[in-house]
């Protein structure tokens, strides 16, 4: 997935006029986060807080639904902590 996401990015890049020297030195500020890595879980915490907030909803336990038990689990146990 990572590579197919850097070609499109490098395309996209090329195509605003930026050098190849400057895209590799945007590429060089990727960070890659995967399952069940804190900040992915937070970030949909708080975008769900926000809304939940919003629609004037409590929030009370989060559930994760996806294609690895494991990290997700592990994921929601986190966010529920």
């Amino acid at each position: 997935f990572r590579l197919s996401l850097e070609a499109c990015y490098k395309a996209r890049m090329q195509a605003m006029g930026l050098t190849a020297k400057e895209i590799e030195q945007r590429l060089d500020d990727f960070v890659q986060f995967g399952k069940p890595e804190h900040a992915q879980f937070y970030h949909a915490r708080d975008a769900a807080l926000k809304t939940a907030k919003r629609l004037g909803c409590n929030i009370s336990h989060f559930y994760m639904v996806g294609d690895n038990p494991r990290s997700d689990i592990t994921g929601a146990v986190e966010m529920n902590k």
